[in-house]
């Protein structure tokens, strides 16, 4: 193997919490293990992510206009990876030069969907991958769903070659089926849950995004008799999560608001449901997460993870983010015990085909069909 190899991958904020963040140290990981020298082109990280055999390049900026220093940090990765004799470029939709784009997100269908979002003429992350897409200074394009892949090829003419969906993976040492009582036990304690039967709304954060008022409104078509019988949970950041309270003042005492954690996965384990009903989310990891541990998942067609969907499970996916809908589904599953367990079962053998091993495998693949990096990778 060519152990000189150079990989460089840009992103603004590696901070771990989100799903673009887990991607890239995943992929900056692999890399490393096939013995290349890898590279993080950021402004800002978090370090103990970050094994010690990579190598960080901060960019730094004095310039106090936000917008500047986007597009400054979009154009100098380009400056880094010619003066570095960088082999392979990624970018994770923040730089306007690369060889492979990750794209994470579609700001402008937030805009669409997502109340209150800002105007996208002042949106300086919207306005870079508008450039960016627009430009298409790169050679292969990473899409998270067939979801943005449709959205981005129809708006911006990517041609289909040029394109592929490939789903984010997980980790099943973390996210699995193992001693899923003694978790949900231990969670039950820890937060001193009345109930034992647990629906769970979890994400890392902007509620809004993800659904909070869907969530509310769904539980505000529930039985009363139902609701008696659960504990939800609602996990996700937020200063102020009382502040939702004020127009469903009666599902106070039922909700259970818990900030993120970093062993996640024990929230998963302890779930009996999740819902997701994101107004618009282009994968969505904490769904395939929670089935790897079992967990059937209640979503819509919004929710890019909804397309690995099959079977059992695919009866849980309704067409768009509606209450009353989630509400009819949610029901089900909770009195429907044999529904639930056949769900649970389908769950987590679906899950089983996202590792990140089966990932990797295929990105490399693509990497090599793409002569972008040596054949060598693929054969380790």
């Amino acid at each position: 193997m060519n152990n000189t190899f150079s990989v460089a991958i840009s992103n603004r904020n590696v901070l771990g919490k989100n799903g673009a963040s887990r991607i890239l140290l995943e992929q900056a990981q692999n890399f490393s293990s096939k013995g290349a020298r890898v590279y993080l082109y950021v402004s800002r990280i978090n370090k103990a992510l970050v094994s010690k055999n990579i190598t960080i390049k901060r960019f730094f900026s004095l310039n106090p206009i936000k917008k500047t220093r986007r597009e400054q940090f979009a154009h100098k990765f380009k400056d880094f990876c010619n003066r570095s004799n960088i082999d392979l470029s990624i970018g994770n939709g923040d730089t306007v030069y690369q060889q492979v784009l990750f794209m994470h997100n579609l700001i402008e269908l937030e805009n669409k969907f997502v109340p209150k979002m800002q105007d996208l003429s002042s949106n300086y992350a919207f306005l870079i991958h508008d450039k960016i897409l627009k430009e298409k200074n790169f050679k292969l394009l990473v899409c998270n769903s067939l979801l943005m892949k449709n959205f981005i090829q129809q708006k911006y003419c990517v041609l289909d070659e040029d394109s592929i969906v490939l789903y984010p993976g997980y980790d099943p040492k973390k996210f699995n089926t193992i001693n899923k009582p003694d978790a949900k036990n231990v969670f039950i304690k820890k937060y001193n849950l009345k109930k034992n039967f647990i629906v769970g709304f979890v994400t890392s954060g902007n509620l809004k995004k993800r659904g909070i008022d869907i969530f509310f409104e769904t539980l505000t078509h529930m039985q009363k008799r139902l609701l008696d019988d659960i504990s939800f949970i609602v996990v996700g950041k937020e200063k102020n999560f009382k502040s939702y309270f004020a127009n469903y003042p009666q599902l106070y005492s039922y909700i259970n608001f818990i900030e993120p954690i970093d062993d996640v996965e024990n929230i998963f384990k302890s779930l009996d449901v999740l819902i997701h009903p994101a107004l618009i989310e282009e994968f969505g990891m904490v769904v395939l997460e929670s089935m790897a541990c079992g967990v059937p998942v209640i979503t819509s067609k919004r929710v890019g993870a909804s397309e690995i969907f099959e079977n059992n499970l695919s009866d849980l996916i309704i067409n768009e983010p509606n209450p009353l809908e989630f509400s009819k589904k949610l029901t089900e599953i909770i009195t429907n015990t044999q529904k639930r367990i056949n769900c649970s079962l389908a769950a987590s053998n679906i899950a089983t085909k996202y590792t990140w091993n089966s990932y990797f495998a295929k990105l490399f693949e693509i990497y090599a069909f793409k002569q972008l990096i040596p054949k060598s990778f693929i054969q380790t």
